[in-house]
């Protein structure tokens, strides 16, 4: 009877040990006390980050995660397809645009932050961009002061899931895959078990992703929503985006290096 009670309180109390948080913040300061050294050391901590919009931006409405969605909806509006396919057609363009853009962190202490972080547990980059790009965005962040990231994962320049992902110095680009999926998928092929992962990132649908795989994992998560760039994503100026693009490319944007 005894080993029936415990197995019930088990059962009731366990799921509260594992129960999700998504927390709003405006700093990234404020990850900082997530990550409490000596507990975390303990719990095996994973700290993965999101780029765009959350380490760092291009300064500029060119070359920005809002100005992609700019691109595919405007796409959408002009030729009536779906999201998949305008995504499909507009992709080169902004991979295009990458070349002549820069990246600057997302607040003057970004750099110093994401370092202690990396000091005491291991730090990785979850980012949405595609591995065609990962050269160059890696290039983009060396230039911006970043340095590498945590190197648990085995190098996998390319993979086929759903769509193609790949990985390099401690960055998993995801594509069009989910977050979620594709951070599993990568950690099983490393035989990387975190008992906790915490993840930074300013969009809601790829924190729930995580949140779902990391339950379904059994992995005490917690997801922090970066919202300081909200009011600049709700500012979104089509209009000027346009004109930077004429004044970064007076030639015309050539994708064929893409296609």
């Amino acid at each position: 009877m005894r080993i029936c009670f415990w197995s019930l309180v088990f059962l009731l109390v366990f799921p509260f040990f594992l129960y999700p948080e998504i927390v709003e913040l405006d700093r990234l300061v404020d990850v900082l006390a997530y990550c409490d050294t000596q507990e975390n050391k303990q719990e095996n901590l994973l700290v993965i980050w999101d780029i765009d919009n959350t380490l760092a931006s291009s300064p500029i409405e060119v070359g920005t995660d809002q100005s992609f969605v700019y691109l595919y909806k405007k796409e959408m509006n002009k030729t009536g397809s779906s999201i998949e396919e305008a995504v499909d057609i507009v992709l080169p363009e902004y991979w295009k645009i990458q070349e002549r853009v820069e990246l600057e962190t997302s607040e003057e202490n970004t750099l110093d932050i994401l370092k202690k972080i990396k000091a005491n547990a291991p730090s990785i980059a979850l980012t949405a961009r595609s591995p065609q790009i990962k050269d160059l965005t890696l290039g983009q962040l060396q230039k911006a002061g970043f340095g590498e990231f945590s190197s648990l994962l085995p190098h996998q320049e390319v993979i086929q899931l759903d769509f193609l992902a790949g990985y390099k110095k401690g960055i998993i680009f995801c594509g069009n895959n989910d977050k979620g999926k594709t951070l599993f998928y990568m950690l099983d092929k490393a035989s990387y078990f975190p008992t906790k992962i915490i993840f930074i990132d300013d969009k809601v649908k790829n924190l729930k992703v995580v949140e779902k795989a990391c339950l379904e994992q059994g992995i005490e998560f917690i997801g922090l929503r970066y919202n300081a760039y909200d009011e600049r994503v709700k500012n979104f100026s089509p209009e000027r985006y346009e004109q930077q693009v004429k004044d970064l490319f007076p030639e015309g944007i050539d994708v064929s290096s893409y296609v």
